[in-house]
């Protein structure tokens, strides 16, 4: 059984993977967590120090299967991070940019039922042991929809609401939940057109998410909790 410190990171595919190979370089025991066994074995050929786990978490008790086999194997588990509601893609999909994530045309109940299985299933394993972090990755639209925003921003809503309510319900059981909202474009393939012309202030990187994930795991039950973090590029627009 492994004394490392261990995470599970759902959302392998973009920016999930670049957070897990973070983890993995910096000591931690990762398990990711993809839909496809493509990007699994991407993800592992990437970073082979860290183990890839094909799972649809759409699918009841999918998220709790994962995180039950890797709590078996390490026998703890510190971190989970569940980075599937992906902000680039959000972004893309409200630009009429092709998306490939089926989520985001379909009803807002099923596309909030991912985040919520993984949420209720993360949140059950920290407080039976009694310690741990849950960090819940989202888009900009979960603070303020904007004109056609509706179906994401009510997902967004949904997601930032199973938040709130999983901060009450675990605080009293050592254990830190918060919500990373990502208000603006990272750089990446699929946000490069949008980005072309504008200033580097203009997005983020994916360093800078890492930086407030790092953060946030920093933070310890005996001194002050942050339970939302808002990441913003300078030149992105504020109220739009």
């Amino acid at each position: 059984m492994s004394t490392e410190r261990t995470a599970v990171v759902f959302g392998a595919r973009r920016l999930g993977g670049h957070i897990a190979a973070h983890l993995a370089r910096t000591g931690w025991q990762v398990a990711a967590v993809a839909r496809s066994q493509e990007t699994v074995d991407a993800f592992e050929a990437h970073c082979p120090d860290a183990k890839g786990i094909r799972a649809d978490v759409g699918d009841p008790g999918a998220a709790a299967d994962v995180l039950g086999r890797v709590l078996a194997f390490h026998g703890s588990i510190e971190l989970v991070v569940n980075a599937i509601a992906d902000p680039a893609v959000s972004s893309a999909a409200l630009r009429n940019e092709r998306s490939e994530q089926p989520a985001l045309a379909s009803p807002i109940g099923e596309a909030v039922a991912p985040v919520h299985h993984v949420v209720d299933a993360a949140l059950n394993l920290l407080r039976d042991q009694g310690h741990g972090t849950l960090i819940q990755i989202t888009g900009g639209l979960a603070l303020r929809a904007r004109r056609g925003t509706g179906p994401l921003a009510a997902t967004g809503y949904a997601t930032r609401a199973l938040i709130e309510g999983a901060v009450a319900d675990a605080r009293d059981d050592g254990v830190h939940v918060a919500l990373l909202v990502i208000r603006g474009l990272i750089e990446s393939d699929l946000t490069a057109a949008m980005l072309e012309g504008k200033p580097p202030a203009a997005s983020m990187r994916h360093e800078d998410v890492i930086a407030a994930v790092d953060f946030l795991v920093a933070q310890t039950a005996e001194r002050a909790w942050t339970h939302e973090l808002t990441l913003t590029p300078p030149a992105a627009p504020w109220h739009d």
